[in-house]
């Protein structure tokens, strides 16, 4: 009885795991009791040996196998078969089969307890898995799915019925569907929660972004995966439009120059790797682009530039880029080209097809490009450095002439890079004031003395020595240094003319003649300047003469008009200097303020053999004369010029027969010299 007892006490806990194993609701606590039961029916046995103990353990242990045959057969028929046990006496069995009955009890209170948090459990995942907005999903072994929420219909189009036992891939976009098979391996393999943002296809056909969580679920049956997934297509619609506005142009659509500089970095590491696979870059700048924006308005120059590029684009294959870097600056990047050849082939395309006329806004608009082309047979290392040389050869292009191109080369490079260090130093000459001015004499025809002095620049370079007006001058003009150069010019010479008239006090006032660029005359601030320095350096304003070039006047005419008439309220007066080269229209002659023509050197210097250019030397005298205008010859060199102009009535002459320009120091001995005057 003894061993009975004992044997019961050990079988008894693991009869007991086993039903919390089979059903999952059980409460841990129970597995407890029983063992405690196990060992206290054990110890009673071998306190009482009577053949009443055995009888009675025996309907125990019957009742304990009726309890587990029920409960692995249906749990909830588990109270049905834990009848409390008929208590026969009030010795220690009866004892026994109390506790055994408080036991049972207690047992079948927990597992209702725990089953009706099961259910109430249940009832919350289901209110939130049918309410929430989320996609919840619970993926079996095989990947079909064995629950699936509510919400599949409204972020899909799919009842919970359509999807049910289906595998979740049929309803993934074509092209993800690799990158949500590795996910939801990775979900099946890992503890970890899995992550995964990809495209579903809606059942009405179009795409909507799902950001999908997974987590494994381990069991019995298998593990299992449970999905969480939200619609995510407003986002990634954000994200694509600022990716876009990051990387292409809003105008018209081509790249910008960050996708641009990312695709030519892409392209060099490629020919690195891959010599063959050579490429080219193409810098365009389209001619006469202001124009359009200056007459027809800035509306009509955007709809001119989305018309270009939809025509570079038609120009080039769809593996190359065309770009936008700003104004009417595009490039073009060819890649995997065969030799110079294709890339001329394709420049001289373009060329053809940009310059056909354009509609715009009614108006038909004819626009030529100038292109720098650089190949990768160069040999580069930075981008930066093939953009900068593209850009080098299409300056060289427009100034060569509209519509053509430039193919860039190294000694092409090298003289850039020469015309850089001479800006440099032309821009330090500046700053430091170390230009030097010359002046030329102006005489009168009548008596041949001078009456005043044109101021010219001059510049002696530390290490290249004299460099050519021409030179500076347009560099001057092409860096923007030109307004400056001007008022450096007109702010010494008034101080140095000044100078000269007080000294030579007895002569008629000395005038003084600069030249005025375009880029100055359009500053605004130009007639405050000159009053400025006629103040600080007391030049007599009516003895200063401002020379203009026709074109620079017929330029923008409207817009300086204004300025020319402040100019002149100041007591300056205005020349019109290469009269005969421009459009020598009376209109203007008679609305602007001048009080001077200088005809221009080319004239005068073909008067004597060309009978043409006598006549229109001397229509131009004539023509002044009616005016009530003033009239300067230049570029006199012979005494037959002279005496030519004399006869005409010509007023004025400068040229190398009175004398070429002077330093300050040879202006002070040509004053002090009757020699070299005419008598």
């Amino acid at each position: 009885m003894l061993a009975f007892g004992t044997l019961v006490g050990l079988l008894f806990p693991p009869l007991a795991a086993l039903v919390l194993e089979t059903h999952r609701a059980l409460s841990p606590y129970f597995f407890t009791l029983c063992i405690l039961a196990g060992f206290v029916v054990g110890h009673v046995n071998y306190l009482l040996f009577k053949r009443v103990v055995s009888r009675e353990l025996e309907r125990v242990v019957g009742s304990m196998k009726g309890l587990l045959e029920a409960v692995e057969a249906q749990q909830g028929e588990v109270r049905d078969h834990l009848e409390p046990l008929e208590v026969t006496s009030s010795d220690a069995i009866g004892a026994v089969a109390e506790t055994f009955n408080a036991m049972t009890e207690a047992v079948v209170g927990r597992l209702e307890r725990e089953i009706e948090d099961v259910r109430q459990r249940e009832t919350h995942f289901r209110f939130l898995t049918e309410t929430m907005h989320e996609l919840v999903c619970l993926h079996a072994p095989d990947g079909s799915i064995e629950y699936v929420s509510p919400s599949c219909e409204h972020l899909l189009g799919y009842t919970p019925e359509e999807i049910y036992r289906q595998d979740p891939l049929t309803r993934v976009h074509p092209e993800d569907v690799l990158h949500f098979r590795q996910g939801r391996m990775n979900a099946f393999s890992h503890e970890a929660l899995s992550s995964l943002t990809y495209r579903a296809v809606h059942k009405e056909g179009h795409t909507v972004w799902l950001e999908t969580h997974m987590k494994v679920v381990r069991g019995g049956a298998g593990n299992h995966v449970l999905s969480t997934s939200r619609d995510v297509t407003e986002r990634k619609v954000a994200e694509a439009a600022l990716e876009r506005s990051a990387l292409y142009d809003a105008l018209t659509g081509l790249a910008n120059r960050v996708l641009f500089m990312d695709r030519l970095t892409q392209a060099l590491e490629r020919e690195k790797r891959q010599p063959e696979a050579g490429f080219a870059v193409l810098f365009l700048d389209f001619d006469r682009f202001k124009a359009v924006n200056d007459t027809l308005g800035h509306a009509a120059g955007d709809a001119l530039l989305h018309a270009i590029g939809a025509r570079l684009k038609d120009c080039v294959r769809p593996t190359d880029t065309v770009a936008r870097l700003g104004g009417d600056e595009f490039t073009v990047l060819l890649e995997n080209v065969a030799d110079i050849r294709e890339v001329l082939g394709t420049v001289k395309r373009i060329q053809e097809v940009c310059s056909h006329p354009y509609d715009i806004e009614g108006q038909q608009v004819t626009m030529t490009a100038s292109i720098g082309v650089v190949t990768s047979e160069v040999g580069y290392v930075r981008v930066d450095d093939i953009v900068r040389d593209a850009d080098i050869a299409m300056y060289r292009a427009k100034a060569s002439g509209r519509a053509r191109y430039q193919l860039f080369t190294l000694a092409l490079r090298q003289e850039v890079l020469g015309h850089l260090t001479l800006e440099r130093d032309l821009r330090e000459a500046l700053l430091k004031g170390a230009l030097q001015l010359h002046y030329q004499p102006i005489v009168s025809v009548e008596s041949a003395q001078p009456t005043g002095f044109e101021a010219l620049a001059r510049w002696i370079h530390p290490e290249h020595g004299s460099v050519s007006p021409q030179d500076f001058i347009a560099l001057a003009e092409d860096t923007g240094l030109i307004v400056e150069l001007d008022r450096f010019m007109l702010r010494r010479a008034c101080a140095q003319v000044g100078t000269w008239q007080r000294r030579y006090a007895q002569l008629p006032p000395l005038t003084l003649s600069v030249n005025l660029s375009s880029q100055s005359l359009a500053t605004p601030d130009l007639p405050r300047y000159i009053a400025q320095v006629l103040q600080e350096t007391g030049f007599r304003a009516r003895d200063l003469k401002l020379e203009i070039t026709e074109s620079t006047l017929m330029k923008d005419l409207g817009a300086v008009g204004a300025s020319l008439e402040e100019i002149r309220a100041l007591g300056v007066q205005l020349h019109i200097d290469d009269f005969g080269t421009g459009y020598s229209s009376l209109a203007y002659l008679q609305h602007l303020p001048v009080s001077t023509l200088k005809i221009d050197r080319s004239f005068v210097d073909q008067m004597t053999r060309s009978p043409e250019s006598a006549e229109l030397v001397r229509t131009i005298v004539v023509l002044a004369q009616t005016l009530e205008l003033k009239v300067v010859a230049e570029g006199i060199e012979t005494t037959t010029q002279f005496e030519q102009l004399r006869r005409l009535g010509c007023e004025y002459g400068q040229g190398f027969l009175f004398a070429k320009p002077l330093s300050p120091a040879d202006v002070e001995h040509f004053m002090e010299s009757s020699e070299l005057l005419l008598a």
